[in-house]
């Protein structure tokens, strides 16, 4: 079968499935870029690319997949335009470069739910994917097919394509089913008949992972009288830091953390709820994915008791995954 790949950006953490010797592989790799003279430098004046991958963006060298925190004069572009811009590319460079394939028949990729129902559509973003990008100096990767689907539906194909049979879960083509993803910058849904996505009751909120960081951060200023931004904030809760040096205090995070995540999922699970209006009666199972999946399950439980709630396997990469398994079926129907 020709290369297949799954690719999720994100606006935290970038995501990347594909099939190697050894079966299927998936990575996740930080989701800060930046020109190469945005990052510190060694004593003796050499570059420190702080981990990341060198790639080139418009014919000027770029590093991808780095902290955020750790580039100079950096602002992190948190809006709906971000698949739009330089950083977007660099590290969809990145990941062109790690899958190790110089031709991909198909790749599979997701935006949030309120931006692949937008009017635009998704077009300009598969045209955008699909061709023969220079991802590095001197290397050259092709992309001959690019499918642009709404994000959690990638981990309605993994969960289906794997999970749901291994756990005895049975789930008919007459269930309603709801696939929420809570990302970092978006916390999206799809309802789901089937194959198919209703899309009215279909959506994005942005109470998401950014929600809680900037929440932490405020309850920390009000509590301490320490100043701190949502990006350490949000640093520490994907390394799993438990405190923070902020001046010359130490400062225990997590029960900020904790607080942030109950106020912001309340918050969530209203805007989900609302946007399924009636058919919020008939929902037979809800599937959580993302980041923020497993801080949420209680909340889901509470909010839905009469509900099946499934956290699925590796809930950071599900989306990657499904759209790994979307990719080679679609590239085997074409064969």
């Amino acid at each position: 079968m020709k290369a297949a790949v799954g690719i999720d950006i994100g606006y935290g953490q970038s995501k990347l499935a594909h099939a190697t010797q050894e079966g299927i592989r998936s990575q996740i790799f930080p989701s800060g870029a930046g020109p190469i003279g945005l990052f510190p430098r060694y004593p003796n004046g050499d570059v420190d690319i702080c981990g990341g991958i060198k790639v080139t963006v418009n014919n000027e060298p770029w590093v991808a997949c780095v902290d955020q925190t750790m580039i100079q004069d950096y602002v992190r572009d948190n809006s709906a335009c971000f698949p739009r811009t330089a950083e977007w590319t660099a590290l969809f460079h990145a990941l062109l470069l790690r899958a190790g394939h110089e031709r991909i028949s198909t790749l599979v990729v997701g935006l949030p739910v309120s931006e692949a129902f937008a009017p635009a559509g998704t077009h300009w973003l598969q045209s955008r994917i699909e061709g023969t990008h220079l991802v590095a100096n001197g290397v050259r990767i092709t992309v001959e097919r690019a499918v642009v689907v709404p994000q959690p539906a990638g981990t309605f194909a993994s969960f289906l394509g794997n999970q749901a049979r291994a756990r005895g879960v049975r789930i008919s083509a007459h269930d309603l089913l709801a696939v929420v993803d809570i990302g970092h910058y978006s916390f999206d849904w799809v309802l789901m008949r089937g194959a198919s996505i209703r899309h009215v009751a279909s959506n994005s909120s942005y109470y998401a992972g950014r929600a809680v960081a900037t929440e932490a951060a405020r309850q920390v200023e009000k509590s301490v009288g320490r100043s701190v931004s949502w990006e350490r904030i949000d640093a520490a809760r994907r390394t799993g830091q438990k405190t923070l040096q902020l001046g010359n205090k130490t400062v225990s995070i997590e029960p900020f953390i904790v607080g942030a995540v109950n106020t912001v999922v309340r918050n969530a699970i209203s805007a989900f709820r609302s946007s399924l209006g009636e058919e919020a009666r008939d929902l037979n199972a809800v599937i959580l994915a993302g980041g923020g999946a497993v801080d949420s399950e209680a909340a889901f439980r509470a909010a839905f008791p009469t509900v099946d709630v499934h956290v699925v396997d590796d809930p950071v990469s599900s989306n990657a995954l499904g759209f790994l398994h979307l990719a080679r079926e679609i590239a085997l129907r074409a064969a």
